[in-house]
């Protein structure tokens, strides 16, 4: 019988400045100042990867989602500090404006609609400061024509080639409820609801997966492989390869 090792798990921690009052049954936030001691548990349970996402103060969003390339933001801190306690744990990181975004869009919008003369230099733009802040692997989070491509160009001129990159298809399924819920961003309309694709087409979500793949090999053949030391066992094919299935 195939059992599941602690090694092969990455738990998602979602961080904030200050505690929240979070109803009962939903996910918890972790406070900055306390992050440290949490990677220094999660490896004494053997665990050997994380992935992070941050809780923006609402006063700190934007129609730009500014405060995502700030070189002291809160997602730049959490990497730190994660890399500072336990540098061989590996860490992941979610690119994607809605963190930082007034409306929790995925996306820059304009008058015409998705802006991606802005949003691909947002998410290029931040991919390069996580992996300069010591991530492992950059997450697009949105699932717009162009965005891996953009991460990929701008991972590979900044000199971070062994920082992995994943793309995610986004389902329209209660499977992320708590978690959009928890973060303000619950898509009921707008722009990242239509870039959702409908659970029971698999047509559509293969389709987004195949894109993803071949904005990764924009610049020809490419293997990632780990900014320090060996791949972790729980790394799949799929992740080398510059992809992830998430429901968002």
């Amino acid at each position: 019988m195939y059992q599941i090792e602690p090694r092969q798990l990455t738990p998602l921690l979602i961080v904030a400045e200050v505690d929240h009052d979070l109803p009962a049954g939903l996910l918890r936030f972790y406070r900055i100042d306390r992050l440290a001691a949490e990677a220094r548990r999660l490896t004494g349970l053997g665990l050997r990867a994380c992935k992070l996402y941050v809780k923006t103060p609402a006063g700190r969003k934007d129609e730009h989602a500014t405060a995502g390339l700030a070189t002291d933001s809160l997602m730049v801190r959490a990497i730190q500090e994660i890399k500072n306690a336990v540098p061989e744990m590996r860490v992941g990181t979610e690119v994607c404006a809605c963190a930082y975004h007034a409306q929790g869009e995925c996306v820059l919008v304009g008058e015409n609609g998705v802006d991606n003369t802005a949003t691909h230099p947002l998410v290029a733009q931040m991919s390069v400061l996580h992996a300069d802040a010591g991530a492992d692997t950059v997450v697009a989070g949105l699932t717009h024509d162009g965005s891996i491509r953009a991460m990929r160009t701008a991972r590979d001129e900044s000199g971070h080639k062994n920082v992995q990159i994943q793309g995610s298809v986004q389902l329209r399924t209660g499977f992320y409820g708590p978690y959009r819920t928890m973060m303000g961003t619950e898509p009921e309309a707008g722009e990242t609801f239509r870039a959702h694709q409908p659970q029971t087409d698999r047509d559509a979500v293969m389709s987004v997966a195949r894109r993803h793949v071949e904005e990764g090999r924009c610049n020809g053949p490419h293997r990632s492989g780990p900014v320090r030391g060996p791949p972790a066992p729980a790394e799949t094919a799929a992740s080398h390869r510059h992809r992830s299935v998430q429901r968002h």
